[in-house]
């Protein structure tokens, strides 16, 4: 999303912070006081292991998640469903709590790209290729799917709710809101 780094700073600045996302429009100047933040957010396994560099170097805590989570859980009915989530993995985890706390029966995730061992859950599997994708959700029993919308066409099958969750590395597509 070429605005996500935008609404994230919005979003701290309605509580009073600044947000500096890094790799994200900020520059140079910010990543000289990269020291100085009082907390690393964590939103691709990619930075995960520089945020542990962080806290073991200057003592600076660090959180997974994603602070736009809620934009991506359409209002549905999650109580008892079993769900599906193929995205990369602090996406992933933070709509799975989401939807945990939503009622959901059961929320695997599944990723072709890095899954960090201390941010998986039981069930949560690295897909090797399409077909370990279209297997999974043959076998699967899932009432809903979230994943980049250019996988919906995989699974004609499906009769399931399908959401959209766009993914840059699975489409090459952007969102531009």
């Amino acid at each position: 999303d070429l605005r996500a780094a935008d609404r994230i700073r919005g979003r701290f600045a309605a509580e009073g912070k600044t947000a500096v996302c890094f790799g994200m429009g900020n520059g140079l100047d910010d990543v000289k006081s990269v020291s100085n933040v009082e907390k690393n957010i964590v939103v691709s396994p990619a930075a995960l292991e520089a945020a542990k560099y962080l806290e073991r170097t200057y003592g600076t805590p660090y959180e997974t998640g994603y602070p736009l989570v809620d934009e991506l859980i359409p209002d549905v009915d999650y109580t008892g469903k079993e769900v599906l989530i193929v995205h990369q993995q602090v996406i992933a985890n933070s709509i799975r709590k989401e939807l945990l706390k939503k009622g959901a029966k059961r929320v695997q995730i599944a990723s072709w790209f890095m899954m960090k061992k201390e941010l998986l859950a039981d069930g949560d599997v690295l897909l090797r290729d399409e077909d370990a994708y279209i297997e999974l959700v043959q076998n699967g029993d899932f009432d809903i799917i979230f994943a980049d919308g250019c996988m919906e066409r995989m699974i004609p099958e499906f009769k399931g709710i399908f959401v959209d969750t766009r993914h840059f590395a699975v489409s090459g597509k952007l969102i531009g809101k």
